[in-house]
């Protein structure tokens, strides 16, 4: 029984590391992933700051493939307001991400601007995002020609190395918003910064393009909303699609699935106390590697506000946009 648990923890650690091996030097400027989209749109978007015409703030959490040691591990706070310096409607905003995937760690800072307009019936914003990439590759590796020899694994030149960099970073998106709908269109890394892990290897930040969208439909029941909404994200060699669907309760409670194709299915549900909302996911795996990982959790809470005396609400704010 014992030699069998060995041999299974060892089939799982050589899944792992094959598995993130190929992510890192693949795929490894991919942008997390989440679930939760509808409700994570500041991350992706600069031109969505300022479009609760509140001060929000949100923190999220993502654990993905829980199981594994050195899974995935995300976790985000993101900062927006809604401002009109001379009278010019601006939404401002922050972001700070930490991401981790086996052992390459990220940290991102990023502050926003938005210049927002009215169009048609609703609110434009295209915003500029502006900030720093940290990232570094270590950890505890192992070769089998650097535990024959007692050497030093890292000159097995298939096992990376990378002190701390870091890096300017570069977004650009467009954030459209009304009463019953949003679309949005956005691009991060578009400068396409590069890192240089040694003098025969460097890392370039990949360039992502966002396509979001979601619509508000009124059922017959008046305490009933049901919210689908669709987030496309690619980076030129890989397509993702997440597809969102949420029923609403009186304005105070939300239920629905989260649908990333050949992915993952996955229940949420999202609570609403006033101007707070949390929520958390949980992702059912479809691809082959769920069958050794415990799934993925997905959790966020925001909170907004106003600092004024005015009672008006914003013309464009709605609970049903607090993400």
């Amino acid at each position: 029984m014992l030699y069998s648990k060995k041999k299974m923890n060892m089939k799982r650690s050589i899944t792992l590391f094959l598995f993130l091996s190929v992510a890192m030097f693949s795929f490894s400027q991919q942008d997390p992933q989440y679930s939760l989209n509808s409700f994570n749109n500041a991350t992706i978007n600069p031109g969505y700051a300022g479009s609760n015409e509140m001060i929000c703030a949100k923190l999220l959490h993502r654990s993905q493939w829980m199981g594994f040691d050195n899974a995935p591990n995300t976790n985000v706070i993101n900062v927006n307001a809604a401002l009109e310096p001379g009278g010019i409607k601006s939404g401002v905003g922050l972001t700070i991400m930490q991401d981790k995937l086996g052992f390459e760690s990220n940290v991102l800072i990023k502050a926003a601007y938005a210049y927002r307009m009215e169009l048609g019936d609703g609110m434009l914003g295209i915003g500029l995002g502006l900030g720093l990439i940290n990232k570094s590759i270590d950890g505890d590796w192992n070769s089998p020609s650097s535990l024959e020899t007692g050497g030093n694994v890292f000159l097995d030149q298939s096992i990376p190395h990378m002190d701390s960099r870091m890096t300017f970073d570069l977004d650009f998106g467009g954030y459209y918003l009304t009463k019953d709908y949003y679309v949005g269109l956005s691009t991060t890394h578009l400068n396409k910064s590069t890192l240089k892990v040694d003098d025969k290897q460097s890392i370039f930040n990949a360039r992502h393009y966002y396509v979001s969208g979601g619509y508000h439909y009124q059922l017959p029941n008046p305490l009933l909303l049901f919210s689908p909404s669709l987030l496309v994200k690619t980076d030129g060699a890989t397509t993702q699609f997440n597809v969102n669907a949420l029923i609403t309760y009186n304005n105070k409670i939300s239920g629905g699935v989260a649908y990333s194709v050949g992915d993952a299915i996955s229940p949420m549900i999202i609570a609403r106390i006033g101007e707070i909302q949390a929520g958390l996911s949980y992702d059912i795996g479809l691809s082959d590697i769920a069958k050794y990982n415990n799934g993925s959790f997905e959790f966020f809470l925001g909170y907004c506000f106003t600092i004024t005396k005015d009672t008006r609400q914003g013309k464009y704010k709605s609970v049903r946009f607090l993400n």
